[in-house]
């Protein structure tokens, strides 16, 4: 019988396109990377304007002999510090995490509560033999309601939403435990440098989703994650105009620095 606990209001990572954060046990005050979002109103633009990126798509119109293209907005990716929900809505600010613990451990009901506390501690949050208590409201399981809302700030998303990326990052059982994972942030902003680079835009989240599951999956199964994978992994649907440009050896370099810890 699986020992693997039930999912707490789960929201599907898949859905959003992104990879998982890393649990974070201190608050590095990092920008998150880009996320996709709706209802952008002009009032959010003109409050955040450096915070959101324009995605443009492209129609061809007119005649074949004299064909024009024109661009709209399609959507837009935010790299502001708000935090988005599973619908890819900015829903709140950033976590005050230390004030903030007991309040979201307040919020569930005793079952919810004990629930997500055990698995946390399945996924080994807690602190050495150190185990979920009766009530939820010790310091250890504050902390660890701390942690969750620490890497909620990092990666951008309101708790309940990172939670399954944290369930990906925190396999209840791993064959590679005990190997360095690199973060997901690190490895996404590594990944979306290089294409800004290469290509002159970031990675799509599926790209990027593609990438770092597949990095960090060979690195916790004991594999070693080479260039070749990262090539063979470039997108198959990417025009023809921006196929080359597409340089997936330069970011197989950076990714390899971010893997050796340099």
């Amino acid at each position: 019988m699986s020992t693997d606990p039930k999912p707490v209001n789960p929201a599907d990572p898949a859905g959003l396109g992104v990879a998982p954060p890393p649990v974070a046990t201190t608050d590095k005050g990092q920008q998150p990377f880009l996320r996709p979002v709706t209802g952008v109103t002009q009032e959010m633009l003109q409050a955040e304007q450096q915070a959101f990126t324009p995605q443009f798509s492209q129609t061809v119109e007119g005649g074949a002999d004299r064909p024009r293209t024109r661009s709209t907005i399609s959507g837009y990716l935010y790299a502001g510090t708000k935090l988005v929900d599973g619908s890819g809505r900015i829903v709140r600010q950033r976590y005050d995490a230390t004030r903030e613990a007991y309040t979201e451990l307040r919020s569930m009901d005793a079952t919810e509560r004990t629930a997500f506390l055990n698995e946390m501690y399945q996924r080994g949050l807690y602190d050495g033999k150190i185990k979920p208590s009766a009530t939820g409201f010790t310091p250890a399981d504050l902390k660890v309601m701390q942690q969750v809302l620490l890497a909620s700030n990092e990666y951008g998303y309101e708790w309940r939403t990172s939670l399954n990326f944290i369930r990906q990052e925190n396999p209840v059982s791993s064959p590679g435990a005990g190997r360095k994972i690199p973060s997901a942030i690190d490895l996404g902003r590594a990944l979306d440098e290089q294409a800004l680079g290469s290509l002159g835009r970031t990675l799509t989240p599926q790209e990027r989703q593609q990438q770092v599951a597949n990095i960090q999956g060979q690195i916790r199964g004991g594999t070693d994650v080479q260039t070749s994978t990262l090539i063979e992994m470039a997108p198959g649907k990417v025009a023809p105009a921006e196929e080359q440009a597409y340089n997936f050896a330069r970011v197989a370099d950076i990714t390899s620095r971010i893997l050796g810890g340099s």
